[in-house]
């Protein structure tokens, strides 16, 4: 007889399966899957992970603020999320574009001015190299007026004093004749030292006649001297026009 199996125990059941089997997915799950958002699907999988430090997300930074982060699916226009995104819309993007635009608006006003102060400092330099130029051109003027007005009180001076030594020259060569008494010629020195005496007895009268009308006393005195006569030994009384 053969051998019958013995009863299962109560309470359990059996059930085969196949190992690592998958659960099988319709087409609505799949078509659902590939229109699922990209930031959504690259995002966090959950709290839990993004506590523990999840990396995996669109911008590769660990537990960033998500609302800091500019959605890219909305600037491409295909967010499906809308105000439940994670990520900012709207009014920061305008924010972050006119905190670009402005600094690049006053860019033109910033070289404008830039460019005139380096057009003033450049007229500023040439103005002062002109002044200095001018001034180093008046003052070599001055120093060679000063030179020319020097040199000619030198000058001046020099004569005067030739001058002065002839007129000494003079005075100490000069001799005085008198007639004393009518009749008799002293010639005296410098200093009434008298050189010579000529007596009453030894003088005569001369007149010379026919002379010229602009005739000088030391050309009368030449004509003596050159007959020989010493310049102690006649006298010129006077010129009388004829």
């Amino acid at each position: 007889m053969p051998k019958s199996e013995p009863p299962p125990p109560r309470g359990r059941s059996k059930a085969s399966a196949p190992k690592n089997t998958k659960p099988s997915t319709s087409q609505h799950e799949k078509k659902a899957a590939r229109n699922r958002p990209p930031v959504v699907a690259q995002g966090f999988s959950s709290d839990s992970q993004s506590s523990r430090g999840n990396t995996n997300n669109a911008y590769n930074v660990p537990n960033f603020p998500v609302k800091a982060m500019i959605c890219r699916n909305w600037v491409n226009g295909n967010c499906a999320n809308g105000a439940q995104c994670r990520f900012k819309h709207g009014t920061q993007i305008k924010i972050d574009v006119d905190e670009v635009v402005e600094p690049n608006s006053r860019s033109p006003t910033v070289s404008i001015s830039q460019n005139t102060t380096a057009g003033q400092k450049k007229e500023e330099t040439a103005r002062r190299k002109n002044e200095d130029r001018q001034e180093i051109n008046q003052k070599r003027r001055e120093e060679e007026a000063r030179i020319r007005d020097e040199e000619r009180r030198a000058r001046e001076n020099a004569e005067k004093e030739t001058a002065m030594r002839a007129r000494r020259e003079k005075e100490a060569a000069a001799i005085e004749q008198y007639i004393v008494s009518e009749s008799s010629l002293v010639t005296c020195a410098a200093g009434l030292n008298i050189q010579s005496v000529v007596c009453g007895f030894d003088l005569c009268r001369v007149s010379i006649k026919n002379l010229p009308k602009d005739v000088r006393h030391d050309e009368i005195v030449d004509i003596f001297i050159q007959q020989g006569v010493a310049s102690s030994e006649f006298f010129i009384q006077d010129l009388k026009p004829n």
